[in-house]
């Protein structure tokens, strides 16, 4: 008996804990974006890059001022 309310608790948490009423942007607006990247290193220091991630009909493309930092290029989302 006590094995099938064990049972019965556990698919109880589960199918609460799973719940889907989410709801997610279909996709980043469209637009550039521009910042800064930086990577901070265990005893101090590190560079600071300008970066601008530009994204379009669900592609994007990144650069930076400094080649290879942050390695950035282009995709799809």
């Amino acid at each position: 008996m006590i094995k099938l309310i064990s049972a019965f608790g556990i698919i109880l948490l589960t199918s609460l804990a799973c719940e889907s009423n989410h709801s997610y942007p279909d996709k980043i607006p469209d637009g550039i974006y521009t910042g800064t990247f930086q990577r901070q290193q265990a005893f101090g220091g590190g560079d600071v890059a300008q970066v601008t991630l530009t994204f379009s009909e669900n592609t994007w493309i990144g650069q930076s001022d400094k080649p290879k930092y942050p390695a950035l290029c282009h995709g799809t989302y």
